[in-house]
């Protein structure tokens, strides 16, 4: 009997808003997946506020793309005001 539902599949969105894994994370980010995986993993050594917010789902974490904005805005030193 079919549900209808792919089991081959994950969910990969949160309401409407796609997430992204680790890797693709680390690229919207502009730094290493393995940077973001010890940043989940181990004691804090980044900006102060924390590592970007994510949704554990078992073993792997997925990154809706609004909470990265909002914790890269977080991490902005010196200048003037953001555009």
């Amino acid at each position: 009997m079919s549900t209808g539902m792919d089991t081959n599949s994950y969910p990969t969105d949160l309401g409407a808003e796609q997430m992204l894994d680790t890797e693709a994370a680390a690229r919207w980010l502009g730094i290493a997946g393995t940077t973001l995986r010890d940043w989940q993993n181990r004691p804090w050594r980044g900006p102060s506020q924390g590592p970007p917010p994510a949704y554990r789902l078992g073993r792997r974490y997925r990154y809706r793309v609004s909470d990265l904005e909002a914790w890269l805005q977080t991490t902005r030193v010196g200048g003037g005001p953001t555009t």
